[in-house]
């Protein structure tokens, strides 16, 4: 399980990553330690990443773990493009969300998922919820639909 698990990390970080950013991936079956080297085979400090690559290293790490368990396991995923700059929030949207589960969750702000990127997973999506904050009242109301949608997206031409 070991080795599956060391491949799947593997490939899984060659399909979210530029290719030219690391080289390869060891992992150490005994600690379950991971690590990373550059093109030039130079060992590279996982914790001198950014907060974004710290972030896709974790989600490669629990992608990989969930296809060797052989579970299919639904997923709750917080604002997971917040850290990340274009190509690697493309690369999340178009690999990551339409195969981690049968089931993921995206809790996202109306800023991170694009309108192209929106259109790339709406096949993927069964329904959408925006939540909006009444400050009057001082209670969320739950929407059926994205932002979006025909009615928020009127709301937000005005």
């Amino acid at each position: 399980k070991a080795k599956e698990l060391k491949d799947e990390i593997e490939l899984i970080i060659e399909q979210l990553f530029r290719k030219d950013e690391f080289n390869h991936v060891n992992f150490d079956p005994n600690t379950f330690g991971l690590s990373l080297y550059d093109p030039y085979n130079n060992k590279i400090d996982i914790d001198s990443r950014s907060e974004g690559e710290k972030q896709m290293i974790s989600l490669a790490m629990i992608w990989a773990l969930t296809k060797v368990s052989g579970y299919n396991f639904p997923f709750v995923i917080d604002t997971p493009l917040a850290r990340l700059d274009s190509i690697h929030r493309s690369n999340l949207v178009n690999y990551y969300f339409t195969k981690l589960s049968n089931q993921v969750i995206i809790l996202s702000t109306d800023t991170e998922i694009t309108r192209d990127f929106y259109s790339e997973l709406k096949p993927f999506i069964e329904t959408s919820y925006t939540l909006e904050f009444n400050q009057e009242k001082n209670n969320t109301i739950i929407n059926e639909g994205y932002f979006f949608d025909s009615e928020v997206d009127l709301a937000w031409q005005m």
